[in-house]
């Protein structure tokens, strides 16, 4: 969360901003209420709240361990089990060595659609701006020109 300092979209564009989201959003934005992490709506272009960069990531690490998550930070995906098409495991290598692990499902957070890749399901496109995202049938991915 490097360089965000604010959220957007959360709130109605009307007179008196009222809160548009549920789920999820409701929930960060609780658990930053709580600590005193965020500010009331402001209006700028839009509506937004500003929050305390370093309180949303202990808020967000709260929840995925409430949901029962595994977050493995710093750790890379060195391959992925399939079974007719789908992943069913991801062997990680981090400080600890390699390990594996099952799942019923998983959430590729490396920004380069890296289990998509093993799998060949990602679409490799050129293109002139450097993070530009494409769509390909089920995968997403998106590579400066030039990559190899």
């Amino acid at each position: 969360m490097r360089n965000v300092l604010s959220l957007c979209g959360l709130c109605t564009l009307g007179e008196t901003p009222r809160l548009a989201v549920r789920g999820i959003a409701d929930r960060v934005l609780h658990g930053l209420k709580r600590r005193n992490a965020v500010s009331a709506p402001m209006r700028y272009r839009g509506v937004f709240v500003a929050f305390e960069p370093e309180v949303l990531k202990l808020v967000l690490d709260e929840l995925a361990a409430d949901a029962g998550v595994d977050v493995r930070f710093g750790a890379l995906v060195v391959d992925a089990g399939r079974e007719d098409g789908r992943i069913t495991s991801v062997t990680i290598a981090d400080h600890g060595g390699l390990s594996t692990y099952g799942a019923a499902a998983f959430v590729d957070g490396t920004g380069m659609a890296t289990l998509l890749l093993m799998l060949g399901r990602a679409h490799v496109m050129e293109t002139t701006a450097p993070s530009t995202w494409a769509r390909s049938g089920p995968a997403l991915a998106g590579y400066p020109r030039g990559y190899t």
